[in-house]
């Protein structure tokens, strides 16, 4: 701006090409410090623009030099604007990488997970009729400790469950929700743990 205000004055004053620097220079730091600093950006660019040729404003119309600040203003201003939305607009697409992202590792975890809880399930259940053949011996203590095998494999694939179906939801946006269908879908899913708690919901 001081390159401009001093050959501006030497190029034909307010008439002069070099002044639409301002426009420039106001363009380049609106865009930089978004909506909020565009406007004294502005601001400031009106009046190193207004002083540069201090003996112009004795032969310019008031309308005319009016137009020109206004126009600088504006310009400053929906430089600004679109910085900032250009900057939503980026954060917007990060959140939603960083999403998908979060989905398909969870979709691996939950698959990595799953394999080995199936097999254990599988091997406790036919463990279970293994010990329905030992007949005359007391296996009801083996017979517990399997069924507590089972619940805990349940209670895990339950976790993933709705570790994955959380992060369905996640990748679908905001939306509108009834808070008293959320509260009925938290209590059915806290229940089946507190009723092996022996908590009451």
């Amino acid at each position: 701006m001081v390159f401009l205000s001093l050959i501006v004055p030497m190029t034909g004053g307010l008439n002069s090409t070099f002044t639409l620097g301002y426009f420039l220079i106001a363009a380049a730091q609106s865009f930089y410090y978004g909506l909020a600093g565009s406007i004294g950006i502005g601001i400031l660019s009106s009046i190193v623009y207004i002083f540069s040729c201090p003996h112009c404003l004795y032969t310019m119309h008031w309308t005319d030099l009016s137009l020109r600040v206004g126009f600088l203003m504006l310009f400053a201003v929906m430089m600004g604007y679109l910085s900032d939305r250009e900057r939503h607009i980026h954060r917007q697409l990060v959140n939603a990488e960083q999403l998908a992202a979060m989905g398909m590792m969870s979709a691996q975890l939950a698959h990595a997970v799953r394999n080995p809880l199936s097999t254990i399930s599988l091997s406790a259940e036919l463990l279970t009729d293994e010990i329905k053949k030992c007949e005359g011996k007391d296996m009801s203590e083996a017979d517990t400790l399997i069924k507590s095998i089972i619940n805990e494999v349940y209670r895990v694939n339950d976790v993933v469950e709705e570790h994955l179906n959380f992060m369905r939801r996640s990748k679908s946006g905001q939306k509108r929700a009834d808070i008293s269908a959320v509260s009925d879908s938290l209590i059915r899913f806290l229940e089946k743990e507190a009723l092996r708690k022996g908590v009451l919901v």
